[in-house]
C-alpha cells in the first residue's frame, strides 16, 4: 500500500532517536516486528547479544514470550535454536504452518496475539492466489481485533471480505496468546472449548477448526 520497505533500518521510525543509528545491525520487519541479529561467539551454548528495545511500547521477546520494557539497552541470551525476535505489544502477527510450494494457500492461519495491558488493536490479514499478478484486484482481507479490559483477553476474526480464484470457503484458525498465564477458561463464540499451555513461549493455543 505505501511502497515501503518491509525489511527497513531502524531509523525510518525512529530518526530521533541516537540508538537508531548506533545499533546498525537492528532492523524492523514490517511495522511490528524488530529483529537484533547475533553477532557474537556463543559461550557455554549462549551468544549474547546487546539489544536496543525503542520506547514508545512494549516489546516481547518471542523465544520466551517475556513482556520487557521499551526504552532500554539490554543483554539478552540466545541458544543456536534461537533468534533475536521482538514484538511489538498489542500487535496481531499472522503466519502460516510450513508452505511447501504456491499452488495452494493453506488450510490453516496461525493468529498470533501480543496484547498490550490495556487497550484495543487490529490487523488486517490480506491473501491471495499467490501464484498470478492478479493480486491487486483479486484477493481477500480478514479483519482481526484485539480488546483486553481488566484480566480478560477477547480476539475476534471477521468474515473475510473479498476473494480469488481458488479461494477456499472456510478456514482452520489457530490462535496464539503470547505472554499469557494458564486461562481460567477459554469460549470460542460463547461455548466452552479447551486449550493447551506451552510454557517455553508463555503462550496459550487454541485451535479452532472451520
Amino acid at each position: 500500500d505505501s511502497g515501503i520497505a518491509l525489511c527497513r533500518p531502524m531509523y525510518y521510525d525512529y530518526p530521533e532517536q541516537p540508538e537508531a543509528y548506533d545499533f546498525s545491525r537492528e532492523y524492523q520487519f514490517g511495522d511490528n516486528m524488530l529483529v537484533a541479529p547475533i553477532g557474537t561467539p556463543m559461550d557455554s551454548g549462549y551468544a549474547t547479544v546487546k539489544v536496543w528495545l525503542p520506547s514508545g511500547s512494549d516489546w516481547y521477546e518471542w523465544n520466551t514470550g517475556t513482556l520487557l520494557k521499551g526504552g532500554q539497552i539490554l543483554d539478552r541470551k540466545f541458544s543456536l535454536s534461537e533468534y533475536p525476535l521482538y514484538v511489538k505489544a498489542g500487535a496481531i502477527i499472522p503466519t502460516y504452518p510450513e508452505v511447501n510450494n504456491l499452488k495452494k494457500n493453506p488450510h490453516q492461519v496461525i493468529v498470533g496475539v501480543f496484547p498490550s495491558r490495556d487497550g484495543s488493536s487490529s490487523a488486517d490479514i490480506y491473501e491471495d492466489a499467490g501464484d498470478s499478478k492478479d493480486y491487486a484486484r483479486q484477493y481477500a482481507v480478514t479483519k482481526v481485533k484485539s480488546v483486553v479490559k481488566d484480566r480478560t483477553l477477547q480476539v475476534t476474526i471477521l468474515p473475510r471480505k473479498g476473494g480469488y480464484f481458488g479461494m477456499e470457503p472456510t478456514k482452520d484458525y489457530q490462535v496464539k496468546l503470547y505472554g499469557s498465564e494458564m486461562p481460567e477458561r477459554v469460549l470460542v463464540n460463547g461455548h466452552l472449548v479447551s486449550s493447551r499451555y506451552y510454557g517455553k513461549e508463555l503462550c496459550v493455543i487454541i485451535d479452532i477448526p472451520s
